[in-house]
């Protein structure tokens, strides 16, 4: 056995290294484990770098507690590089362990104070707000979503979430709709607002109002207006087609699906 020093630190990565590749996490974090007993890193980098090798095994072996708790360590090792990434890690770790609103919040705040101009912010901000919905307190959940829609819809489905809150109260529908034109043109992000249309013409105006011609202006305004040539596009394209309601209608969007660029959509022009 190696005494404490250099040399054994080298070593005890060695084994860690070699565990990971073969994809043996366990036996990896194992390694990691008799690493800092024995002969950790001197260095702040690289001690912080092993326990976020660390974090990440846990994290692979659906041990979210324990990948939480290493990428405290990782953030609290004394003069190691300054890394919002690791605090936004430890947020979703820690949001999969089905963490209250009251453990969550207050990290949000401090990331969001700490790194104002980080876009990932409005994703973790969202989080809060589904942690809400899954503790069963909506009325504290919908604010939140209505503040992050214009930012960031996508990544957490979140337009999805904010109907289902909704359920089917007329009054509710009627000012959801609201919310998400506004949230349209508040948002600066062209596939932000692609998704936030798609959810407002088939999640909301088609599925849950039944206004069949309001959800076909929006749907246009979605696949020929504003597409993006993503996958909502090749949905609002193919639902224009199949719901028109003439031979005039459909050859209207048909003339305007053959002219789209998205690899996704599939146009029914022969």
């Amino acid at each position: 056995k190696l005494p404490a020093g250099r040399p054994a630190t080298i070593a005890g990565w060695t084994v860690l290294d070699t565990y990971e590749r073969r994809n043996d996490w366990a036996k990896a974090n194992l390694a990691g484990n008799k690493l800092l007993q024995k002969s950790p890193p001197t260095t702040p980098y690289h001690l912080q770098s092993l326990h976020i090798h660390m974090a990440d095994n846990y994290s692979r072996l659906g041990q979210r507690t324990n990948a939480v708790a290493s990428l405290k360590k990782a953030l609290e090792v004394p003069n190691a590089p300054d890394r919002p990434d690791l605090l936004a890690r430890l947020i979703t770790e820690l949001y999969q362990t089905g963490a209250k609103p009251a453990e969550l919040e207050p990290l949000v705040a401090d990331y969001t104070k700490k790194y104002p101009n980080r876009n990932d912010r409005f994703t973790l901000r969202s989080l809060v707000g589904l942690a809400y919905i899954a503790a069963k307190e909506p009325a504290k959940a919908e604010p939140i979503l209505i503040e992050v829609l214009p930012h960031d819809a996508r990544s957490q489905n979140l337009a999805a979430s904010y109907l289902t809150l909704l359920g089917t109260d007329a009054a509710r529908l009627t000012k959801s709709e609201q919310v998400l034109r506004d949230a349209i043109s508040k948002s600066t992000n062209p596939v932000n607002a692609a998704y936030l249309r798609y959810s407002l013409a088939i999640d909301l105006l088609r599925d849950r109002v039944k206004d069949m011609a309001k959800a076909k202006t929006v749907a246009r305004e979605l696949a020929f207006d504003h597409s993006v040539g993503d996958g909502y596009v090749n949905i609002a394209a193919m639902w224009l087609l199949d719901a028109a309601g003439d031979e005039t209608e459909f050859k209207r969007s048909e003339e305007h699906t053959s002219e789209l660029q998205s690899p996704y959509v599939i146009s029914y022009a022969v």
